[in-house]
C-alpha cells in the first residue's frame, strides 16, 4: 500500500544519501556481499586485504544495506506478483 511505498522510497533516499561519499571499491564490496561471496574471495578479487574488506563493510553499514536492498527486492517481487 501507500505506507509500504513511502517506506521503500524513504529507505532508498537514505541509502542514496549514505552512498554519495562511497568510493568504487565500497560499491564492489557491497555487490560481492550481496552475492554471498566470502570476504577472502572478495579481497582477492579486488586486490585488497581482508581487513580492508571488513573495514568497508563496517564503515558503510554494508550488511544493513544488503539486507535493506534484499527486503525491497522481496517487497517489489511480491507486489508485482500480486498485480499479475
Amino acid at each position: 500500500g501507500e505506507e509500504q511505498t513511502a517506506l521503500v522510497e524513504h529507505s532508498l533516499r537514505l541509502a542514496s544519501h549514505e552512498m554519495r561519499s562511497w568510493k568504487a571499491t565500497r560499491f564492489l564490496i557491497l555487490q560481492e556481499l550481496m552475492t554471498g561471496r566470502e570476504v577472502s574471495a572478495t579481497a582477492e578479487k579486488l586486490s585488497i586485504s581482508p581487513t580492508a574488506v571488513y573495514k568497508n563493510i563496517d564503515a558503510g553499514c554494508l550488511k544493513t544495506m544488503a539486507s535493506l536492498f534484499a527486503s525491497i527486492e522481496t517487497l517489489l517481487a511480491n507486489e508485482l506478483g500480486q498485480n499479475e
